[in-house]
This record gives structure tokens, sequence and C-alpha cells, in this order.
């Protein structure tokens, strides 16, 4: 899911629509599923090996 600003405000407070979907468009490309794993797993490899260096008491 994206987040859609201003999606719960009521229409008094929202900015004008036309900027609003400018803001949606601008140069907001979707990742493709390798490039998600990827990310996720050096994301989760460096969570584990700061785990571990924690653990070993922060020896370097």
């Amino acid at each position: 899911p994206r987040r859609v600003r201003q999606a719960n405000l009521s229409p008094g407070l929202r900015q004008d629509d036309q900027r609003r979907e400018n803001d949606q468009t601008s140069g907001v490309t979707e990742r493709s599923p390798e490039e998600a794993r990827a990310l996720l797993n050096s994301f989760q490899s460096g969570w584990r090996r700061g785990r571990a260096e924690s653990e070993d008491g922060g020896a370097e």
C-alpha cells in the first residue's frame, strides 16, 4: 500500500487537488520483487550483524 497525502483530512483542510496529484506522480517508481527482496535481505543481514556484534560485547 502507498500513503496518500491528506486522504483523511476534511475538505476544508486539504491543499488544492492539482498539487496533490503532482506530488503523487513525481518520480515515484515501484520496485521489482527482486529489488525489494535484495533490499530486505541487506537490511536483515545488517541487523543480524549488529546483533552478533552487540552480543560479543561490541569488541571490534
